[in-house]
């Protein structure tokens, strides 16, 4: 099943640009080691279909801060990809705890729906 995931593409964007109007202080390697950029990055490679590499960058993000909700819906969407769903819900129950404005909120509900549309596709109720 092909994962579409443009929505979350466009919010992982906007919070990266959010992000990026910080100063100009700092090496640019610093300003590359950031949640949303890991996140960021992670669902242009779920979007080409390379799951594992996807993980990485989520888990990143999670190493850098443990409360980014987008981190944790990437890692459920992920999960759904590779057909864990449980492991995937179970993410997004995390994103969702952590989910800080209505755009995460937003984002979270969105995935539910995403791994919920996988679940029927596979057959589960």
């Amino acid at each position: 099943m092909k994962l579409r995931i443009p929505a979350i593409i466009a919010a992982a964007f906007l919070v990266l640009a959010a992000a990026g109007c910080t100063s100009g202080a700092g090496s640019s390697a610093a300003r590359l080691d950031t949640p949303s950029r890991h996140v960021t990055n992670g669902l242009m490679l779920l979007e080409n279909q390379k799951t594992d590499a996807a993980l990485r960058e989520f888990r990143r993000a999670i190493e850098l801060d443990a409360a980014y909700s987008p981190a944790y819906v990437g890692l459920g969407l992920a999960y759904g990809h590779q057909g864990d769903l449980k492991k995937g819900f179970s993410q997004l129950q995390t994103a969702q705890k952590y989910a800080r404005n209505q755009d995460q909120k937003r984002q979270v509900k969105e995935a539910y729906q995403r791994l919920g549309a996988m679940n029927r596709g596979q057959g589960h109720d």
